[in-house]
This record gives structure tokens, C-alpha cells and sequence, in this order.
């Protein structure tokens, strides 16, 4: 099994579908690679959320493993602020 089918089976398990980014971009140097793109990921509840993603990528042998994933939602830097103060109350 590859690891790109294990990590959807995990977000669809719980309901939720993830659609790619309009212009998603791969680099590769060496036995590292890493991408960037901006999906979309879609809730059981109907609702939609555009993020941002970065992945860090190993070759092991021939074969690109998952090193490192991050996964963002923009928000302003004013609301951020009024939600952090709202969890941290």
C-alpha cells in the first residue's frame, strides 16, 4: 500500500474529501523532494475550507515517503488574535 491511499482512507473515514489546489507544485533535489498547493477539504456537514499545504518528502530505496506535512488556513492577523483570546479565557 502506498502511503497517498492510507492518509485519504484516514481524512474519507471520518467523512471529509480533499480536492487539489489549482496549480499544486512538486520540486525534487536529490532524495528530497517537497510539495506546495492549496486543496480544498470538504466536510460531511456540507461545508468547504481552502488550505494551504507544504509536504517534505524522503527517497528511501526508490520509494517517496512522508516525512513532514503542514497544513494551514489563512486567517488575519486581527482575527487571529480575537480567537486566541477567546480559547485562552
Amino acid at each position: 500500500m502506498t502511503e497517498r491511499p492510507r492518509l485519504r482512507f484516514g481524512f474519507e473515514t471520518e467523512g471529509v474529501s480533499i480536492d487539489p489546489g489549482p496549480n499544486p507544485q512538486g520540486y525534487e533535489s536529490g532524495s528530497m523532494g517537497w510539495v506546495v498547493d492549496e486543496p480544498t477539504m470538504f466536510y460531511p456537514d456540507g461545508s468547504a475550507v481552502r488550505t494551504r499545504l507544504t509536504s517534505v518528502f524522503h527517497d528511501e530505496g526508490g520509494q517517496w515517503k512522508l516525512v513532514h506535512i503542514h497544513v494551514s488556513v489563512g486567517v488575519p492577523d486581527e482575527e487571529v488574535v480575537g480567537l486566541q483570546s477567546r480559547w485562552l479565557a
